[in-house]
């Protein structure tokens, strides 16, 4: 009878560890090799009330393929993470933009609003020219047509960002199943190859440059039935930091004027055209009144310093000053630079005033960063872009128009004082959409009083 018990005991334990191992290799199995769940079983619909609330989209069907999928979305705002590294296929950087992008939708706005996930968890890769290196990549989700970029909850967390997506179109695979950290680039990988292969079987168009991914689960679950999605799209203009290939928002269609009564309030200006310019402008600008804030770190090119500046500025326009007062925004937020031993600082952002806002009537700051002056009528030679800088690239950016404005000169036998250059953005920084205008230039000279 003690033989029988030992024997039963080995055999429960050698079961066990089967068990044991077979639980750990299952979820590598299941990322290769389950059927994806069903759209139907996932998404909120007559049939199914208690499904996820899913984005909407239009399939349709792709004749003589066992498995792509095409769909047509529409355009909308995504709240979305850029990752620093580029790098989609990294299931850590994955999980990360995941938990931040579900914080927003937890409440971590500024109003406070709790919203519903809609699904699918989306990701973007941009490849160089050559298709062998991700340049860019984000992940984000979609807040349906619920929302506007002037309505959606603003992102307190800096590293989220609104976006205005254009309409696009893709092919897909879906697969099923748990995708484990180990295995995540590989599987995925594959998949891509798939789709590749099957879309240039087919001879369908493509473009070799954007990838696509959509998760239908939260990440955190472990079950195999989990529904991935991976593609190509067809064709897409990505808003990002391609500036140059993006020209600039036209200024009259942003400043308020008899022709647009409903855009936003703008400094005035004389404007004169330089012979033989291709790309520089010459402004002339009256004095006017400012509120402005002062670095403390004279970091020139830091995108997360120039929100923070823009966010005290917007605070005391909005009533946080002494009078607790409201002001009138006047685009362009600008910043300063000046240059000295060859090396650029940052000094300043600042806002104009509306023209009525003089030294005696400024609502005083309560901010110890910001301050009030009068600046000085002046000229400046400007060159204006287009396009959403996002921080990985900010630096970079602006260093290249600066570079193709000073070329220009060079070439029109101009030479400015470059001892203080300027930047203007006409736009809201924390919104990302390709109809940005941001300038910058230089001025022969500035004085405060």
């Amino acid at each position: 009878k003690s033989k029988l018990v030992g024997v039963e005991f080995e055999m429960k334990v050698a079961l066990f560890f089967v068990f044991i191992g077979f639980a750990t290799a299952f979820p590598r199995y299941l990322d290769s090799h389950a059927e994806p769940e069903p759209l139907e079983d996932i998404c909120r619909s007559e049939g199914n009330p208690d499904g996820k609330l899913c984005d909407e989209f239009e399939v349709v069907d792709v004749p003589d393929s066992a498995f792509l999928i095409k769909r047509k979305y529409p355009s909308g705002v995504l709240v979305y993470h850029q990752l620093a590294n580029a790098n989609v296929l990294d299931k850590e950087n994955y999980l990360n933009s995941f938990y931040k992008i579900a914080k927003y939708f937890d409440g971590d706005n500024d109003q406070n609003k709790k919203m519903e996930i809609r699904y699918p968890i989306q990701s973007l890769m941009e490849y160089n020219d050559e298709h062998t290196e991700i340049i860019y990549g984000f992940y984000a989700f979609s807040l349906g047509s619920d929302y506007t970029l002037d309505t959606a909850p603003k992102p307190n967390d800096p590293e989220l960002l609104l976006h205005h997506e254009v309409a696009s179109e893709g092919y897909s695979k879906a697969f099923g199943g748990y995708v484990d950290e180990d295995r995540f680039e590989r599987v995925y990988k594959e998949k891509f190859a798939a789709v590749k292969d099957e879309v240039e079987r087919l001879e369908l168009p493509y473009t070799k440059k954007y990838k696509f991914t959509l998760e239908f689960n939260d990440p955190r679950e472990l079950n195999h039935h989990h529904r991935h999605e991976v593609g190509y799209l067809v064709k897409f203009t990505l808003a990002r930091p391609s500036l140059r290939l993006i020209p600039a928002q036209p200024i009259e269609e942003i400043c308020q004027s008899k022709q647009n009564p409903t855009g936003v309030k703008c400094l005035d200006y004389e404007q004169y055209l330089i012979p033989g310019a291709h790309l520089t402008i010459k402004r002339r600008y009256p004095a006017f009144t400012a509120v402005y804030y002062e670095y403390p770190n004279n970091d020139p090119f830091n995108r997360e310093s120039w929100l923070i500046a823009f966010d005290t500025l917007t605070a005391y326009i909005n009533g946080e000053n002494g009078a607790n007062e409201t002001v009138a925004m006047v685009m362009p937020f600008q910043h300063l630079f000046e240059y000295g031993n060859d090396k650029e600082t940052m000094t300043e952002s600042y806002m104009a005033f509306p023209i009525d806002v003089s030294l005696d009537n400024a609502p005083a700051p309560l901010d110890p960063r910001l301050k009030v002056r009068v600046i000085q009528a002046n000229d400046a030679y400007l060159k204006a872009f287009g396009g959403f800088v996002d921080m990985p690239n900010f630096e970079r950016v602006y260093k290249e128009e600066f570079a193709r404005l000073a070329k220009e000169l060079g070439e029109l036998g101009i030479e400015p004082d470059r001892k203080f250059a300027i930047a203007m953005d006409y736009n809201n920084p924390r919104e990302c959409n390709s109809e940005y205008r941001h300038e910058i230039g230089w001025l022969p000279h500035i004085y405060y009083f």
